[in-house]
């Protein structure tokens, strides 16, 4: 199995993996229970119950050091779990609060362009692990494929694989991530392979994109109101 790397923020790794309510540590305040943004990280002390805030990169003042930690025996905020979703309906409810859309905004989307909402569902699973301000394109390692059945005619398997020069649909920075789209989204990728691999297709829709051009498309619509 490979162990991934947490590569987000602090303040990310806080919301998405710890989650408010949960303990970390800091040396000199103790253990802390998270209580969620306000004007920065927004703690109570559980030996004191006093409210202390940190800055959103772990410092408790301008310019100083790091002094929040996931745990007193664990100072590196790498090693902190990944939250994934198990379920489709737990992904969609993670990507919805995320991005404060309503199910529906998703589902016009699907109806609209499913091979566009599907790319915008690798670009939420990516970055349950990775801050992807930081990442450049060429670190996509990871992709999901289609492979023709052999024993079944048409009939397509998807599967993830290292990234090489050959054609894909979906590319991703990390494994579990591809992983979990084939599991939790395999209903909608079959209903668009069907129409893109067993009918008469033309290219109306934007699945000759470069990624770039559709992170562009994703941003446009994250900004929506």
């Amino acid at each position: 199995m490979i162990i991934e790397k947490n590569c987000k923020s602090i303040k990310d790794i806080l919301n998405n993996d710890i989650q408010v309510n949960g303990i970390i540590y800091s040396p000199i305040f103790g253990d802390l229970e998270y209580l969620g943004e306000d004007n920065g990280l927004k703690f109570r002390c559980i030996k004191s119950n006093n409210i202390v805030i940190f800055r959103e990169n772990g410092t408790y003042a301008e310019g100083g050091d790091i002094l929040l930690f996931p745990s007193k025996e664990n100072r590196c905020w790498e090693n902190v779990p990944i939250r994934y979703p198990n379920t489709k309906e737990e992904l969609i409810d993670m990507l919805c609060k995320k991005n404060n859309k309503k199910m529906s905004d998703l589902d016009k989307a699907k109806e609209h362009n499913l091979y566009f909402a599907l790319r915008y569902i690798c670009h939420f699973l990516d970055s349950l692990a990775v801050n992807l301000e930081k990442m450049d394109y060429c670190n996509k390692e990871w992709v999901v494929y289609p492979v023709y059945n052999e024993n079944n005619g048409l009939n397509l398997e998807w599967k993830v694989k290292r990234r090489t020069d050959l054609f894909f649909h979906f590319g991703f920075y990390t494994k579990t991530a591809a992983e979990k789209f084939i599991e939790l989204m395999k209903e909608d990728i079959k209903i668009w392979e069907r129409n893109v691999y067993q009918f008469d297709y033309k290219r109306n829709d934007t699945s000759d994109l470069s990624d770039r051009e559709v992170s562009a498309l994703i941003s446009m619509w994250n900004k929506k109101s």
